[in-house]
């Protein structure tokens, strides 16, 4: 197998705490909230538009969403907005809230 079919195939998922400052800044990002089928059919959609395979990003969300949700979880999607994507320094995803608190992200994009 090569390097690249390596990354293709979904990674394990360890749970990793995230820093209270990496919290604070994914909670001022959130913009509404989305279901796990909503977030799998952005996703796709993503790459439909784009005309381009998606190499196994939506299935390595859908792996992400089966082993990091809760029942009671929330998902959410975040993005930085604003200017943060025209100054190279734009972020978007989706966030896990547990207990009102965001939990765990899986980041989508960036530039």
């Amino acid at each position: 197998m090569g390097l690249f079919n390596w990354f293709r195939r979904p990674q394990p998922s360890v749970p990793r705490p995230l820093s209270p400052e990496r919290r604070r800044e994914v909670t001022a990002w959130l913009r509404h909230p989305i279901t796990a089928e909503a977030a799998l059919g952005k996703a796709a959609e993503f790459y439909r538009r784009l005309k381009s395979p998606d190499h196994g990003a939506v299935r390595a969300l859908q792996h992400w969403l089966e082993n990091h949700m809760r029942p009671g979880d929330e998902l959410w999607w975040y993005d930085t907005g604003g200017d943060s994507w025209a100054n190279l320094c734009g972020e978007e995803g989706f966030a896990l809230l547990r207990d009102g608190q965001v939990a765990d992200v899986y980041l989508w994009a960036m530039n």
